[in-house]
This record gives C-alpha cells, structure tokens and sequence, in this order.
C-alpha cells in the first residue's frame, strides 16, 4: 500500500487484519484538497480468469469523526480475452444482411460491421459488463404499393401481420399501425419521402433492439439479431436491390390467368395548348392489389401540368411524383384486388414546341404486386395538329393572273 496524489509526504501504515480484510492508516501535516488517489493497493492476482471479488468498506473515519466520507464500494474482476459473434439476417427468409453496424460498450467500446454473409466477430472481449446494439442506414429498398395494400388490409381486419411484419408496417411509430402508415409508404414508394419516415428516426429496426451482458466470462457466439426495414410489410428487400417474391403474393388464381394490360392512348394537340393522355386498364382474370409505374417523356417537347385519376382507380390509395423532369412515378395500392377496367389515369401536358413527329410518352415499367403478377404495357404518342405556317415574301397581281411566292412549314 502506498499513498497517493493527495496524500504525498504523509505517513502510512498498514496491517492486514485477516485473510481478505486490510487496515490503512494515514496522517500528515498538511490537509488533503481537491480531488484524486488517497492510496493505491498492489494486489498480486490468483483467481482464475473472469473470477471476481467484491472491494468493501467496512468503515471510514476522517478526522476523527469530524468529516462524514460517502463511501463507494468496488469490484475486482481477473480479466480474460473472450470471443463474442453472431449474425445478422433478414426476417423474411433470413437473409444476409451486410453493411449493419454493432457496437460493443463495456470496458472500452469495439465495433464491427457485418460481412455479406451477415455475420459478425468481437475478438479480445475483457471481462466485464456489455452492451450490444446494431444499427444501418443503407441498402433502403423494396418499399413499394404493396406494402401500404398489406398495412390497408391489415388496419381494416381482412390481412394478419407476423410481429416482424407490424415492426416494418408501424412506420411513424404512433398509435400502432394506421392508415397513415400506409400514406406514409406510398409516398415513400414514389420517393415523395426521401429520408426516415416521419416520427421514425431510423430506417431500420433490429429484434432485439440490444443484448445486455452483465457480465462476459467465457466466448459467446450465435448472438444473432433480425433486421426489419421499415415500410416492407412484404419482406421482399434484397442486399443488391432486386426484389425477392413478397409474403403471401402471386396471382392465386387457378389456371393461366390473363395478365393485366395498361396502354397509353395516341393524342394530336396544338403548340402551347395542353393535351390529356389517358391510360387504360384491363385486368383480364388476374388478381393483384397494388401497381408501382415509372413513366418517361420528352421534356424538350412536353411539361407535365397534372396526373390525375379516373374512374377505374376510384378505390384506389395512390400518390405520384412529377418532381423530376422527363420522369413520373405512380403508385397504386387498395384493400380489395385492382377489377374494373377502364380509364385509370389521365396525364396532363403542355405541348412546347412544334413536332417534327409525334413524341412518345413511355411506360417504363409496371409493376403488380412487386412483380408477382405479370402485364402487357404499350406507349402513347402526342402527335402536333398546329397548322402549317405560311410566310410570303411578295406578293405581284394584275387583272388576270395574281402570284405568290414564299416558304410553306408543313
């Protein structure tokens, strides 16, 4: 035992009492101020790794009496270098997810991020008290329609949700799952919502949330976590971006069904006048509640002015983003299956400039049920009707023949 920062040039003695139990005493001619080490005790270790010992007081006298200590016991642990590992994978499936974050924070703080196989490795773990906690913010894809028709279906008692599933439908984190989790996700899936949905703060949640150690002794594996990404009520997320089959989708029908057919109808307009390009519906015999669309055009030629829906969406929970020239994005999404044919949208554009031949309005891409029900699309054509311009140079007439000379734009 030896003195310490407050105590330099005072006097000590010490005597052990028994086995385990040590009487310090300590006197000088100037007093202890501020903070810091009274004394230090050099301790030979014998106990066996992750063995560990309480370190008491039994009393504290200060001035003989005169100064009341509030006194706080310790902890003496034999450290050893443990191994702790686990994986990370995705509720649907249990798939890898690479790229989460863990942090390990007891004595020190490691962390580690997940391999593509989503497994994860702390090497060197001191003995002690631990908590674990994953975290990611990338690879947000596979939100689509299908996920606000699942959370539709589910706030109206017609569809179940596993636990993991209500973790990715509860997305605003208020009042359970509610319709407006479902508006939430269909802007989300036309990326009208670019960041975290609003009153989530993260994009992805983990079952557990965290692991708590107390106390780590020995290697640890199969500490596992289940990654839920917040908005794919389906499941269908993917490491590289592509889309796995959704919970529960596919066409249920018996048979070969007759795939859906959207077709975009031919239009002729005038130069600075505005044109309504309507798009068609035919479900056929198949079976789907929910359509994802990207659309492409000539901003050089056409502006988009409005999107707005017609009769055979009239039960449907949609949203469209036009913030991108030359894009559009709709989603469509329904507690009952898509089942009356007909007009489904109407596209409104302002003719630019003059055609030198019809412009084509493109559907890029129709998604039903994230791909699990198959359909035929065609593009529209906005053909130029503006009459041809005529420009005269001179103009010569006499009693019996009058000309015209000049330049026809047809």
């Amino acid at each position: 035992v030896s003195t310490g920062t407050l105590t330099s040039g005072w006097g000590i003695e010490t005597s052990i009492l028994a086995p385990g139990r040590i009487q310090i005493v300590l006197a000088g001619l100037t007093p202890m101020t501020g903070s810091g080490t009274v004394a230090n005790l050099q301790v030979s270790v014998v106990g066996s790794v992750a063995t560990q010992t309480a370190l008491s007081f039994e009393n504290a006298v200060l001035n003989v009496g005169a100064i009341t200590p509030d006194l706080s016991d310790g902890l003496f642990a034999v450290n050893g270098f443990f191994t702790l590992g686990g994986t990370v994978t995705y509720f649907q499936d249990a798939r890898p997810v690479p790229g989460t974050r863990l942090d390990l924070v007891g004595v020190g703080q490691q962390n580690d991020v997940t391999t593509g196989t989503g497994t994860f490795t702390f090497n060197n773990v001191l003995t002690g008290s631990y908590q674990l906690k994953p975290e990611k913010d990338d690879h947000v894809d596979g939100i689509s329609a299908l996920d606000a028709t699942a959370v539709l279906r589910n706030v109206a008692g017609l569809q179940s949700l596993s636990a993991h599933q209500q973790m990715a439908a509860d997305v605003n984190r208020i009042d359970g799952i509610t319709a407006l989790d479902a508006s939430y996700i269909l802007q989300k899936s036309v990326g009208n919502i670019t960041g975290t949905f609003p009153g989530a703060g993260k994009y992805w949640d983990f079952s557990p949330i965290e692991r708590t150690y107390p106390l780590i002794s020995g290697d640890l594996t199969n500490q596992n976590f289940t990654a839920v990404l917040l908005g794919d009520v389906t499941g269908n997320w993917n490491a590289d971006g592509s889309q796995n089959a959704p919970v529960g989708g596919g066409n249920n029908l018996q048979g070969d069904p007759v795939p859906f057919s959207l077709d975009l109808v031919d239009v002729t307009g005038e130069v600075d006048q505005i044109v309504t390009v309507p798009m068609e519906i035919n479900v056929g015999s198949s079976l789907a509640y929910a359509v994802d669309m990207a659309f492409s055009y000539d901003s050089a030629m056409l502006e988009i002015q409005a999107v707005t829906i017609d009769a055979a969406g009239t039960n449907l929970f949609w949203d469209k983003n036009t913030s991108q020239s030359g894009e559009i994005r709709v989603s469509m999404a329904g507690s009952q299956p898509i089942s009356t044919n007909g007009t489904l949208l109407n596209f409104q554009f302002k003719i630019l400039r003059a055609l030198d031949a019809p412009t084509q309005v493109v559907l890029e891409q129709a998604s039903f049920d994230e791909g699990a029900v198959t359909a035929t699309v065609s593009s529209g054509y906005v053909a130029d009707t503006t009459p041809p311009q005529i420009s005269v140079d001179t103009l010569t007439t006499n009693d019996t023949t009058p000309e015209i000379s000049g330049t026809v734009d047809d």
